[in-house]
């Protein structure tokens, strides 16, 4: 875990962070909580940290001069500003002693906590150069604030501020927001493409790109600068920056929002971009669209699918896995047969077909029912960007779903509906299959082997995902803390909680709690 200190000469703040930050959830051990700067610097000069967080105004040694006591000890260690005074000298001090934030009082839970998970993001990378370091914080930090002013997530007098400082226009002629989502899976896939848009637009007299990351395989952009009249020239840009990227392995979708004049209005133009986003699911890779594209698509009238659809049922009630699987390339192929179907038109579509489905042979109530939850099926439906994503979802649903009926008509095996049951009643103890195997007179490698014959899973999947389950109730009707809440679902680790159930739902327990 990489260590961690904050200072701050008001103890209910320090007490604040150190309750409600997940220190262990982000992979941080948190060393030492110093009400003064002379005290943080007297425990570097013995002991090495990897994360600062510090005030600016203390009485015996200020936040800027503990800031680079520190880095002069270590030169890789991350510090994070946190004040109450919007001072421009004290930003500008601290952005030339390199640091990764400047959070204004009262501290905003989410950013320092986003800012946390992306410094730990870093640190799991390989460490650069010290004599390269200053300049990769100063462009992270122009990154960080480029995101937030593309999200509206910045005052205005805080963004002029901090945009004079980090070189961003603010008094170009017009300002554009961009998004790019990248098909193919790289490691480098942000990078690269940020890198080969800066080429295209290098020469491009008047413009200027300013880049971001955004989520997995995504690249967000600002293009300011002289862009009436050049529409023709910004597109030829993007287009042979895709074109170069495809010959390195990267297929890649692009959309514009609409110019803005005023840079504050800047997020409406990123808004409209990333709902032209959503037309990837309509539109082949190597894509370039914008608020006129839009205008092509429409939504159209469901059509009569009772008779496809009775297909697809009787295919899942006789067990007919080829048949389910042709059946939704079908479905598929139909889709593309239809004029110019609008990406929503799609996933209602898509969404209509998963309650059909989910009601073949009426409400089951399976012994075992939290193996089977559409919400999350339903989640993936929405969050798809290819048409071949909402097929490949719908299929496995109908196939688990028909499986989930052969598996009723059967019968389950009397051990195996004892282990289920058991895991209902008992997820909060140190439960085992070896322990149950024990209570049962059964011998354990049989017993798992069974379970996961009849049930489709380990026993320890099917454990976490019940205890998962608990813990979301928990999470939404609960104050709980994190570790009362991994107790009463019965891990004796919180760290080891919150990683458990970031794999089974994608987010930490956190921001379950906070959406």
């Amino acid at each position: 875990m990489y260590k961690a200190i904050i200072v701050d000469d008001e103890i209910s703040i320090l007490e604040g962070l150190r309750r409600i930050i997940p220190w262990e959830e982000l992979g941080l051990d948190l060393v030492l909580c110093a009400c003064d700067g002379a005290e943080a610097y007297g425990y570097l000069l013995k002991n090495q940290a990897d994360i600062l967080i510090t005030d600016i105004r203390m009485k015996e040694m200020d936040g800027l001069a503990l800031i680079d006591g520190a880095k002069k000890l270590y030169p890789a260690i991350r510090c994070i500003v946190t004040s109450g005074y919007n001072d421009f000298e004290y930003t500008k001090r601290a952005i030339q002693l390199g640091i990764e934030n400047y959070i204004l009082k009262p501290i905003d839970e989410n950013e320092l906590l986003a800012t946390l998970s992306s410094l730990t993001a870093k640190l799991d990378q390989k460490a650069e150069p010290a004599e390269m370091l200053q300049h990769t914080e100063m462009r992270e930090l122009r990154e960080a604030i480029v995101y937030r002013w593309l999200t509206g997530n910045i005052e205005a007098p805080a963004f002029r501020e901090r945009a004079k400082l980090l070189g961003i226009p603010m008094d170009a002629a017009l300002f554009r927001a961009g998004m790019v989502l990248i098909f193919t899976e790289s490691q480098y896939g942000v990078k690269t493409v940020s890198d080969e848009i800066s080429v295209q637009f290098k020469d491009k007299e008047g413009i200027q790109a300013l880049f971001c990351g955004g989520l997995d395989g995504e690249v967000h952009f600002v293009l300011t600068g002289d862009l009436a009249g050049r529409e023709g020239e910004i597109k030829s840009a993007l287009s042979k920056a895709q074109g170069s990227l495809e010959s390195r392995g990267l297929k890649t979708f692009i959309a514009l929002g609409m110019c803005q004049a005023d840079p504050l209005l800047l997020p409406k133009s990123y808004k409209q971009a990333k709902q032209l986003l959503a037309l990837s699911l309509v539109l082949p890779p190597q894509s370039i669209v914008d608020e006129k594209s839009s205008n092509a698509f429409h939504g159209s009238e469901l059509r009569d699918t009772d008779q496809n659809f009775s297909k697809l049922e009787d295919a899942v009630r006789r067990g007919d896995d080829m048949a389910v699987s042709g059946f939704w390339s079908e479905w598929q192929k139909s889709l593309s047969e239809e004029p110019r179907l609008s990406p929503q038109e799609i996933k209602n579509r898509a969404a209509e077909m998963l309650y059909r489905v989910s009601n073949i042979r009426g409400k089951m109530h399976w012994r075992n029912k939290t193996l089977w939850d559409s919400e999350e099926t339903f989640q993936a439906l929405f969050s798809a960007r290819t048409v071949g994503d909402i097929r490949g979802t719908l299929q496995n649903f109908s196939l688990e779903h028909m499986r989930r009926i052969k598996q009723a008509d059967s019968g389950l095996n009397p051990s195996v509906s004892r282990v289920l049951d058991a895991v209902e009643k008992r997820y909060d103890t140190d439960l085992t299959l070896r322990g149950l195997a024990a209570d049962f007179k059964v011998n354990p490698v049989y017993l798992g082997q069974l379970f996961k014959e009849e049930t489709g899973q380990l026993f320890t999947d099917y454990l976490n995902t019940v205890r998962t389950r608990k813990a979301r109730d928990l999470l939404t009707g609960t104050d709980y803390t994190l570790a009362k809440i991994a107790s009463s679902v019965g891990y004796a680790s919180t760290s080891y909680f919150c990683g458990i159930f970031k794999k089974m739902t994608g987010v930490y327990p956190k921001e379950y709690r906070t959406r």
